[in-house]
């Protein structure tokens, strides 16, 4: 298991010219829960989240063009144990052959979950207002019966995320214009919603 140091501790590390860590200290350590043996060698988008390395490398090469010395980014590491930790990571001496790196915790592991949790939420409205625009189109019944049906899978989804997740329930209010009002389909899809909440 990881230990984690306190928010605000600075970890201090040292990067090759092509990301391997050099050299890393113990607050660094103890942030992801590796040994430093362990991370000797390895890259840093190694550690990062997979989700985060596109962007984080993308900033630093925009860095490079520009011919900035110092970058700073934020974004996810992996911890040993398999949960994550979210640090910003400013990064000196760019175009180096040793870049000398400081790492700071922005959020707790919890915190972290719940930014997933409302970047689904967020990814549930938006297709619930882009099925609120395909309404004012003109579709056929199969398509209208597709998206009833899509708006049910959403529904169930937003429910088992309130229910399993440790951060605030999702809003509820439209869940009722979210079942398939104004697809031709709401009675069936509202039936199905139902059907599978009460098997789950």
């Amino acid at each position: 298991m990881s230990q984690q140091p306190k928010d605000q501790e600075v970890a201090q590390i040292i990067l090759s010219f092509d990301w391997r860590h050099i050299s890393v200290d113990d607050a660094y350590c103890k942030m992801l829960g590796y040994s430093e043996a362990d991370l000797k060698g390895r890259q840093m988008w190694d550690v990062i989240h997979h989700g985060d390395v596109e962007r984080c490398q993308a900033e630093i090469a925009t860095a490079a063009r520009t011919g900035t010395s110092n970058v700073e980014f934020s974004c996810r590491m992996n911890c040993e144990d398999g949960s994550l930790v979210a640090v910003q990571t400013r990064v000196k001496n760019m175009g180096q052959k040793e870049l000398k790196c400081s790492v700071r915790i922005v959020s707790t592991k919890e915190s972290v979950t719940h930014h997933l949790w409302k970047q689904l939420n967020d990814m549930i409205e938006s297709f619930r207002e882009y099925s609120s625009s395909l309404k004012a189109t003109r579709l056929s019944q199969s398509q209208r019966s597709l998206l009833g049906r899509l708006e049910a899978i959403v529904i169930d989804i937003k429910q088992l995320v309130s229910n399993n997740t440790a951060g605030p329930p999702l809003e509820t209010s439209t869940d009722k214009s979210a079942a398939g009002e104004g697809t031709g389909s709401t009675t069936e899809e509202s039936k199905y919603a139902g059907r599978k909440r009460q098997r789950s």
